[in-house]
């Protein structure tokens, strides 16, 4: 749940420091495109860089979390800064938990059949959604009552349900081979949110391959489609960033090349992050010097450390390339000056 880390006590920096760091923080442009729940990991980064005070990120904090149902997290916030919550919040819990309950009730049925052994031997047999319809004695609005209750925990901060809750749900859908509902293509997104803040990389992987197929093929239209491409390139950079071994699959998703095309033309931000994909993993080699290109060829949107880094390795001086030469895979043939 957000908020359950242990703080880390920040550096302290001088003005200048600070000055610079804020000039390259992200957070602002990257916002947009995020789930609110997804930004609390990136309000903990700083507050564990000392850019900003820590009063400042917690009242940011505060501003997210009355959009949640999360009040006791909120409650939380407003102590640390020696402030009393407001009033209304306790009889805003009450309606939370009331939500809770209302809508744990109407699937429990479901619930009941999806907890059953023997009940899930059955579906395995089943050639068509309807089938399971009819053995369970189930309807549309029963199955879609979980995607509602799902959401609701989500807002909740209780991740960890809310990810078991949006597999059972993807795993039923899988019976239809037919078309993706809107419900469908809402908890495959409130999936991989909920995979995410799991630190469920792999799974979120699968869904991120997923959700991009669909984007392909979709009859969205191309404005739609274009609102929705960057979301998923921002959402993954939690999937390639945070674990220790990233699904090769998903580093040839987010440099191929409509992906850095979305890129220039949506959030160019994201260089920096195509930038330290190439740095952090050698197996991209072959992938450096286009991208680079296009890095030199959007330098006027977007330039960072990280991107100029780049820059000089492969339009720098012939030192510098020799550098580099050596850096991928000490490659001595290419490092000959």
């Amino acid at each position: 749940m957000a908020g359950s880390a242990a703080e880390v006590e920040p550096p302290v920096l001088d003005p200048e420091e600070v000055t610079l760091l804020v000039q390259y923080d992200l957070t602002s442009r990257m916002a947009p495109f995020l789930d609110r729940h997804l930004i609390f990991p990136m309000f903990l980064f700083l507050r564990e860089s000392g850019i900003y005070k820590k009063d400042d990120i917690t009242r940011a904090e505060v501003a997210l979390l009355v959009e949640t149902n999360m009040i006791d997290f909120a409650i939380e916030k407003y102590e640390s800064l020696d402030e009393d919550a407001p009033a209304s919040w306790a009889a805003q819990r009450d309606d939370v938990m009331a939500l809770l309950g209302s809508s744990r009730d109407k699937v429990l049925k479901l619930l009941e059949i999806l907890e059953d052994d023997e009940a899930m031997r059955k579906r395995a047999t089943f050639k068509s959604i309807d089938e399971f319809y009819q053995e369970f004695n189930l309807t549309v609005d029963d199955v879609d009552g979980l995607v509602h209750y799902a959401k609701v925990v989500y807002d909740c901060g209780n991740y960890s349900l809310s990810s078991d809750l949006c597999k059972q749900y993807r795993g039923i859908m899988a019976l239809d081979s037919e078309s993706l509902t809107k419900e469908h293509v809402s908890c495959t997104w409130g999936a991989l949110a909920s995979y995410l803040l799991n630190a469920e990389f792999d799974e979120a992987a699968d869904v991120i391959l997923k959700l991009d197929d669909y984007l392909e093929n979709t009859k969205m239209s191309k404005q739609e489609v274009l609102l929705q491409r960057p979301w998923l390139l921002h959402w993954t950079l939690f999937a390639i960033f945070n674990p220790e071994k990233v699904e090769p699959k998903l580093l040839d998703f987010f440099l191929k090349e409509k992906t850095l095309s979305i890129i220039s033309l949506a959030c160019p931000h994201l260089f920096r992050y195509v930038g330290a994909t190439l740095i952090l993993h050698k197996r991209l080699k072959h992938l450096v010097k286009e991208t680079v290109w296009l890095i030199h060829h959007e330098q006027a949107s977007y330039s960072d450390p990280i991107t100029r880094f780049l820059l000089a390795l492969y339009t720098g001086d012939p030192v510098t390339r020799f550098l580099l030469a050596l850096y991928t895979d000490m490659d001595f043939d290419e490092a000959q000056l």
